[in-house]
């Protein structure tokens, strides 16, 4: 009987202790100023929800195309400014752009690149933004 009882109790902090800001759909970026990367060999997609940051942070792709759009999107801009940067594998930037306003899915075509990293510069970020990188169809 002990053990039903605090195996009960056990049960009751583990669930009670669940996780509660659970994401919204709706939220680009998951949680305030931590970013969301995933990648793949086929696709590259790096979200951020960010308030107030200002940092350069670089990710490996992992892309085996070479011919791949590029889209960003950035709603509920508040402030600040934010660097995209591709490099090939020598290290040479193969595509810069800067956003500091809303946009909506714009897209650019970076052909015959192979892309092997990526840079993101936020200077004081407030914002919702996502970046894709998936191959031309």
């Amino acid at each position: 009987m002990k053990y039903c009882l605090s195996f009960g109790i056990i049960i009751l902090i583990s669930l009670s202790s669940c996780r509660e800001d659970v994401i919204d759909p709706h939220n680009l970026g998951g949680n305030i100023n931590e970013p969301v990367e995933v990648s793949t060999n086929s696709s590259y997609v790096f979200s951020i929800n960010g308030n107030s940051i200002s940092y350069s942070i670089v990710y490996s792709t992992n892309l085996i195309s070479l011919d791949n759009n590029i889209y960003i999107t950035l709603t509920d801009y508040n402030a600040g400014t934010i660097s995209v940067t591709l490099y090939d594998p020598q290290g040479v930037a193969v595509f810069d752009y800067s956003v500091n306003s809303n946009v909506d899915n714009n897209t650019f075509l970076i052909p015959s690149q192979e892309i092997d990293k990526i840079r993101f510069s936020f200077s004081e970020f407030t914002g919702k933004f996502r970046c894709e990188i998936a191959p031309t169809d």
